[in-house]
């Protein structure tokens, strides 16, 4: 038989939850709630694929480890063409998007570790795939997106483009926007790789820019594509 003396509970809880007026919120506020979190994830996680995405273009298009084969004049391009920007807001979205996935019900009923380093691996691959299928060709011609896909070298000691004409120690390259710019080079140049250039190979070369040409010190075939998402300021007359 039931202790009389022992305290009945739930007659406790409910006298308390009256005294104090709690109400309990209706159904629709938890709704209402679950909807926005899955919105807001689903936001950030769209984010941070694209910006992989964007990420995977700038190192596939512009290739800015090139620029450490020149040394120490390699190094303020590097870090400025680098996409750092972009890497870091990826890991703070992908971290964001983990801290809101933690608060969803199975997320405690699972392995969370293992939910995030699945997340993280779908969000990256997600990323990585559209970069190949070609949508950034696209996007970056369109007005609004240009500031993300473009950029200028920082200064005017560097050239790079598309070798059109091979004459002696004069190489004609046309640049990403089109210029047409002549690369002398001569006993002083190095030459970081082969010295045997043809019609159609990339190239980047550091020097000087002389009267309509430009005196190379140093000078590499690159692998970057044939349109990289360097803004080539003019550095000749034309």
């Amino acid at each position: 038989m039931q202790n009389k003396t022992q305290p009945d509970i739930t007659s406790r809880v409910m006298t308390e939850i009256k005294s104090r007026g709690i109400k309990m919120k209706p159904r629709i506020y938890f709704a209402a709630g679950s909807v926005l979190l899955g919105l807001g994830l689903a936001t950030i996680f769209i984010l941070a694929v694209f910006v992989i995405n964007l990420t995977s273009f700038r190192l596939r298009m512009d290739v800015p480890f090139e620029f450490l084969r020149f040394g120490k004049p390699g190094l303020p391009p590097f870090l400025a063409i680098f996409p750092w920007p972009f890497l870091l807001f990826a890991c703070i979205s992908i971290y964001a998007g983990l801290k809101l996935l933690k608060k969803l019900d199975f997320s405690y009923k699972h392995n969370f570790i293992m939910i995030a380093l699945i997340t993280v691996m779908c969000i990256v691959g997600a990323g990585l795939a559209v970069d190949k299928i070609g949508l950034n060709e696209r996007w970056a011609q369109a007005r609004p997106l240009k500031g993300l896909y473009h950029q200028k070298i920082p200064n005017g000691n560097w050239v790079m483009g598309k070798i059109i004409e091979v004459k002696n120690d004069k190489i004609t390259i046309q640049n990403p926007e089109g210029q047409e710019l002549t690369i002398i080079t001569d006993n002083a140049t190095r030459f970081l790789g082969t010295k045997k250039f043809v019609i159609g190979q990339h190239i980047r070369a550091f020097g000087e820019p002389q009267s309509g040409t430009f005196l190379a010190e140093s000078i590499v075939s690159s692998q970057f594509q044939p349109h990289p998402t360097f803004r080539q300021r003019k550095l000749f007359s034309q």
